[in-house]
C-alpha cells in the first residue's frame, strides 16, 4: 500500500504541474496586449475599409475589413502607439487619422463634417488633442488671416496682403515655436514624432537630428519616427559639402538633360525646385529671374525642376515668368524624381551648387540669393 499511495503522489503531482502549466499559458495568451477599433461613421457606404500606417511616404497595410451599414472594427497588436488611418471606401480623400495602441478605441462621427469624428481610449490620442487644443486658437486666427489674404490678392491690394503675410508669419512662427518645445520637452511621447514631422519642413539633417536624436528607443519604434529617421538619411547625402547626385531628366521637348552636363557649363549653379501651381514659387520667381538677368554673364546658370503633372500649366507659367533658363521635369508631380533624390518635401526649394557639382548652399530666396552670389562671384573674380 506505501507504494500504491506514493505511485498515486507522483501522478497527481504531475497533473498538478501540467495543469499550473496550461494555466500560466492561457493566462500569458489572455493577457497580450491588442487593439480593438470599433467605428460607425454616419454617411460612409458599404465597402472595403483598411487599417493603414504611413512610412517614408508609402502606405501599409495593418487589417482589412467590410464597412456595413456605416460600421467597422479591425484588431491586432502594435508594439507601440503611433499615428494610423483608416481609409473607407470612398479612398485616402476621406481618411481618419488617430493614434492607436493596444486598447479597445472607438471612433464616431459623420463623413459630412471630418471634425465630427471622436476617437476614445487611446491614451495617446488624448494627448494629442490636448496639445492641439492649445495652438487651436492661433489656427482660427490663420485661418481667418488667409480669408483676409486671399480677397486682397484678387483685388491686387499689395499694401494690404504684405500687411497679413506678416500677420500670418508671426502666428506661424508662434506656432512653431510651440510645437518645437513640446517635442523636444516630450522625448518619451509617441506624439512628439508626428508633431515633428509636421514642422520638419525646410529643416536640414542635423536640425532634424537634434530633435530625434533625443527620442526613446520606444518612441523610435512608431511610424513617424522611422519615417523621420529615413528622412535625415536623404537629407545627410544632399546637405552642404556633399557631391550632388547627378540625375537625367526631359525638357519640354522630351530631350534628356543631365544636372553634371548642366552644371559644368557654369560657375554656379542653381537647382530651382517649383510648379506653376505654388504660389510662393510664382512670387519667388521675379527674384531668381533678376539675379539671373544681373549675373548670368559671370557664370551663374538656373535648373528649373518643375513638380507639374500638366504640361500646358508648366509652359505657361515659363512663358508668363520668363523662366529662360534649362528647364525639366517628368511630369510627376510630387512623385519628381529628383525631388525624391534631394529630399525635396516643400516647395520653392533649391539648391547652389559649383562648377564641381559640390553643394554649396540650401533655399537661398529673396536677398539672400542676391548677397550669396555676388559674394561668390566677387571672389572669383
Amino acid at each position: 500500500m506505501p507504494g500504491f499511495f506514493k505511485k498515486l503522489n507522483r501522478f497527481v503531482m504531475k497533473k498538478l504541474i501540467y495543469l499550473f502549466a496550461l494555466a500560466a499559458i492561457v493566462a500569458s495568451c489572455s493577457t497580450n496586449p491588442a487593439f480593438m477599433v470599433d467605428g460607425s461613421i454616419k454617411g460612409w457606404k458599404d465597402g472595403p475599409v483598411t487599417l493603414k500606417k504611413r512610412i517614408d511616404g508609402n502606405w501599409i497595410t495593418v487589417d482589412s475589413t467590410q464597412m456595413k451599414k456605416g460600421k467597422f472594427s479591425f484588431s491586432g497588436t502594435v508594439d507601440v502607439p503611433g499615428m494610423y488611418y483608416v481609409i473607407p471606401p470612398s479612398g485616402r480623400k476621406d481618411a481618419i487619422p488617430f493614434f492607436l495602441e493596444n486598447s479597445n478605441i472607438e471612433i464616431t462621427g459623420n463623413s459630412d463634417d471630418p471634425k465630427d469624428v471622436e476617437v476614445h481610449g487611446s491614451a495617446a490620442q488624448d494627448e494629442f488633442r490636448n496639445f492641439y487644443d492649445r495652438v487651436d486658437s492661433i489656427n482660427n486666427q490663420m485661418s481667418s488671416y488667409y480669408e483676409k489674404y486671399a480677397k486682397a490678392r484678387s483685388e491686387n491690394d499689395t499694401t494690404t496682403s504684405a500687411h497679413i503675410e506678416k500677420e500670418l508669419n508671426d502666428l506661424y512662427k508662434i506656432e512653431n515655436d510651440i510645437q518645437k518645445a513640446f517635442v523636444l520637452d516630450n522625448p518619451n511621447s509617441f506624439v512628439a514624432p508626428y508633431i515633428l514631422l509636421q514642422i520638419q519642413y525646410g529643416m536640414d539633417a542635423s536640425e532634424l537630428n537634434s530633435y530625434v536624436e533625443n527620442f526613446s528607443a520606444d518612441v523610435m519604434k512608431t511610424p513617424s519616427a522611422q519615417t523621420l529617421s529615413m528622412r535625415i538619411k536623404k537629407l545627410e547625402k544632399v546637405a552642404v559639402g556633399q557631391q550632388a547626385p547627378d540625375f537625367t531628366m526631359n525638357d519640354a521637348d522630351g530631350k534628356p538633360v543631365k544636372l553634371s552636363d548642366v552644371y559644368k557649363q557654369h560657375k554656379y549653379l542653381l537647382v530651382d525646385f517649383w510648379a506653376s501651381w505654388c504660389a510662393p514659387c510664382r512670387q519667388e520667381n521675379p527674384n531668381v529671374v533678376a539675379v539671373w538677368q544681373k549675373y548670368h554673364n559671370d557664370g551663374f546658370g538656373v535648373m528649373g525642376v518643375s513638380l507639374d503633372a500638366k504640361k500646358d500649366a508648366w509652359m505657361k507659367a515659363v512663358k508668363d515668368d520668363n523662366l529662360t533658363w534649362t528647364q525639366v521635369s517628368d511630369l510627376e508631380g510630387w512623385k519628381n524624381s529628383a525631388a525624391d533624390l534631394y529630399g525635396v518635401n516643400s516647395i520653392p526649394s533649391n539648391i547652389l551648387l559649383d562648377q564641381t557639382g559640390k553643394i554649396i548652399a540650401h533655399n537661398l530666396r529673396g536677398d539672400d540669393l542676391q548677397n550669396e552670389i555676388s559674394a561668390l562671384l566677387n571672389n572669383k573674380k
